[in-house]
C-alpha cells in the first residue's frame, strides 16, 4: 500500500541530482576562480560537459548520491553547534576567528574527516571489485578492511610512523627561552 511518506520513487532520479549537484560545483568553482575569465557561457559549456560525463558513470553517481547526505547531514550539524554557541553568547567575531584565524587546526581537521569520509564511501561503491586483489579474501569488504588494517605488519609500520611523526615534532619545536 501506498503511503505518503513512500519515497521509493526518488532513487530513478538519483542521476539528475548527481548531474545538477555536479553542474552546480564546477560552475561555481569556475565562476568564483575565474579561471577561464568572466565568460559565463564557457563556464556553463564545461560544466555542463563534466556533468554529462559524470551523469555516464554509474560508479560516479552512485558516489554522489551517497556522499551527499553524509555532507549535508554535517553542514546541519555545524550549523546547529554555531547556533547553540551563539545561544549561550559566544559573540560572531569568535566564531570568524576561530574559522579564519592562524591556527589551521579546524581546517586539517575538517579536510581529514572529508577525506576519510570520502574514501569510505568509495570502498563502498568499488569495495566488492576490489575484493579479488585483497590476499586475505573472507568474502566480505567489511572483514577484509578489518583484516587488513589489523595485520601485524600494518600496525608496526603505522607504529613507526606515529613515533617518525612525533620526534619530528620534538626535533623542530623551537626552544623558548
Amino acid at each position: 500500500m501506498a503511503t505518503f511518506l513512500d519515497i521509493g520513487l526518488t532513487q530513478y532520479f538519483g542521476v539528475i541530482f548527481a548531474f545538477l549537484f555536479v553542474f552546480t560545483i564546477v560552475y561555481a568553482i569556475l565562476q568564483y576562480s575565474k579561471l577561464l575569465g568572466d565568460n559565463k557561457g564557457i563556464h556553463s559549456i564545461i560544466a555542463l560537459t563534466i556533468a554529462f560525463f559524470t551523469m555516464l558513470s554509474d560508479k560516479m553517481t552512485k558516489i554522489i548520491t551517497d556522499l551527499s547526505p553524509i555532507f549535508v547531514v554535517m553542514m546541519v550539524f555545524i550549523l546547529l553547534l554555531l547556533m547553540v554557541y551563539k545561544m549561550f553568547g559566544m559573540e560572531e567575531k569568535w566564531i570568524t576567528e576561530l574559522i579564519q584565524g592562524g591556527d589551521n587546526s579546524l581546517r586539517y581537521f575538517i579536510l581529514v574527516l572529508a577525506f576519510v569520509v570520502l574514501l569510505g564511501v568509495i570502498a563502498n561503491v568499488y569495495g566488492s571489485e576490489l575484493l579479488q586483489y585483497t590476499t586475505t579474501d573472507t568474502g566480505s569488504v567489511t572483514q577484509n578492511i578489518g583484516a587488513t588494517l589489523f595485520n601485524p605488519k600494518i600496525l608496526g609500520f603505522g607504529l613507526v610512523m606515529l613515533i617518525a611523526v612525533f620526534s619530528i615534532m620534538m626535533l623542530t619545536k623551537s626552544k623558548s627561552a
